[in-house]
């Protein structure tokens, strides 16, 4: 398995990373009774196309941080379903998490998901003091397409996430268009794209000083959404100094947030990176800005 941890002063990140390791404040290994218990509320309606979430709250014990979950499907398929049981077990970890649809291509193109995304976003900002959380400590996580729409918001400094998590996400889609031996691939996303010019919709284009830290994770063997498309990000962010990991799982195809061999390793791995960001200190400029030492 490769690790790399991508900052010019990241040692303040990983020190952050070890303390949750060291301290073992929350695994996913709880056993079932320790775990909190939640409430859902199902097709809560979040913007004006009537798109939908799934909410899960925890009852107590609930942490600061909030999750945005994004399902994949290639931005023409899919619903919140598919990550529902993601943001079922992080709220029994404390975590008000949400799992949202959002409109698809062909019929809906781009910017449709990515408005939608962003209203869901908004949605749960104007919901924090509900649902008691803090609106400022919001993280984006999406698999495959999901993993794309969430660094779209997440690199978007004037959205101020506290973090983003994209698994196996494309985040150049001219690059992916070009390469890609998928007719199916290649033709979702044109599909998806339609008039777009290809920059406009990929995350690598909108890093800035400003964007949220920001863990990928990606299998080596991937053939759908190769691991170069995350790590060209990762040196991206790098050369901006964002804080970033970067996670590359051996032998691993475009599945790894499906069931199999490398997903327990994943969900630690994000477990003890979302802890981390929650117990970032609340009195810094964390996440308006991206300075290490916030972290």
């Amino acid at each position: 398995m490769s690790y790399r941890l991508l900052s010019k002063h990241s040692s303040h990140f990983n020190r952050l990373i070890i303390l949750v390791f060291c301290c073992s404040l929350f695994t996913l290994s709880q056993s079932a009774a320790a775990r909190i218990e939640t409430s859902k509320l199902t097709n809560l309606t979040y913007n004006d196309q009537r798109q939908k979430l799934d909410l899960y709250i925890p009852k107590h014990q609930r942490r600061k941080t909030a999750l945005l979950f994004i399902h994949g499907g290639g931005f023409t398929t899919g619903n919140k379903k598919a990550m529902n049981g993601f943001a079922k077990l992080f709220a029994q970890g404390g975590f008000v998490s949400a799992s949202i649809n959002y409109r698809l291509a062909p019929k809906h193109p781009y910017p449709a998901a990515r408005n939608d995304v962003t209203d869901a976003l908004d949605w749960l900002k104007a919901n924090a003091e509900m649902y008691q959380f803090n609106e400022n400590k919001i993280v984006a996580i999406g698999y495959s397409a999901g993993g794309t729409l969430a660094l779209n918001l997440a690199l978007d400094g004037t959205l101020k996430l506290a973090a983003g998590v994209s698994v196996a996400g494309a985040t150049d889609l001219a690059i992916l268009i070009s390469q890609t031996p998928h007719r199916r691939l290649k033709r979702d996303l044109r599909g998806y794209l339609a008039n777009t010019n290809p920059h406009d919709a990929s995350p690598i284009f909108q890093v800035s000083k400003h964007s949220a830290p920001i863990f990928l994770f990606h299998g080596d063997k991937d053939h759908l959404v190769p691991v170069s498309e995350s790590v060209a990000l990762a040196n991206k962010l790098k050369l901006l100094e964002v804080p970033m990991l970067l996670r590359v799982f051996p032998d691993a195809g475009h599945e790894i947030m499906l069931p199999n061999k490398h997903l327990k390793q994943l969900l630690s791995e994000l477990t003890r990176f979302l802890v981390a960001i929650d117990l970032a200190d609340d009195k810094k400029s964390f996440p308006s800005t991206t300075r290490p030492e916030d972290l």
